[in-house]
C-alpha cells in the first residue's frame, strides 16, 4: 500500500484544534521496520498536481480565478460539491 506524506503537511496553525503534527506522527508509525519491510506500507512524497490534474476535480472557472489570483472569500470557503461530483 502507498501512503502519501510530505513534511510540508506540517504547518503552524496557532490555536487550531487539529494540530498538523499528526501527519508526521502517523507517517512515522507507518514506516515499516526491517522485519516488516516487505509487507508494510510505502511512504511516498507526492508530486505537485498539474493544471490538468486539477481540472479533473475543479471547474475551469475556479481554476481561472486561481491562476489570476481573483478567488473571492466565498470561493475559498465554499468548496462545494456540484451535482456531477466535481468540486468548484
Amino acid at each position: 500500500m502507498k501512503v502519501f506524506y510530505s513534511p510540508g503537511y506540517e504547518i503552524a496553525l496557532p490555536g487550531h484544534i487539529w494540530p498538523t503534527s499528526k501527519y508526521r506522527l502517523i507517517a512515522g508509525r507507518l514506516r515499516p521496520d526491517s522485519a516488516k519491510a516487505a509487507s508494510g506500507p510505502v511512504i511516498v512524497e507526492p508530486t505537485e498536481a498539474s493544471w490538468e490534474d486539477l481540472a479533473l476535480v475543479h471547474t475551469g472557472e475556479y481554476l481561472a480565478k486561481l491562476r489570476s489570483n481573483t478567488l473571492t472569500p466565498e470561493d475559498i470557503r465554499g468548496y462545494v460539491r456540484r451535482g456531477d461530483g466535481r468540486a468548484r
